[in-house]
């Protein structure tokens, strides 16, 4: 899945501006980059084979289900 967003609102994954992300910064100048982007699907699938590689050795999905059941579990 290609990723558009909101400058600030992906910290913490290993994403680049332009590369494996397109972020603007605020609501409309979003709106406006999906309607530009929308029908560019060299640059969507771009986007989403270069934020695929380089996020799926970034998670231990195990290690995160533990942390949910836990946090879960404590309420």
């Amino acid at each position: 899945m290609p990723i558009l967003a909101i400058n600030g609102s992906a910290a913490g994954v290993p994403l680049n501006n332009d590369e494996s992300i397109l972020l603007f910064p605020g609501q409309n100048e979003l709106a406006n980059g999906v309607i530009r982007s929308i029908d560019n699907f060299d640059k969507l699938n771009q986007l989403q084979n270069a934020a695929y590689s380089a996020c799926c050795d970034q998670f231990d999905w195990r290690s995160r289900g533990e942390r949910l059941a836990s946090a879960i579990g404590s309420l």
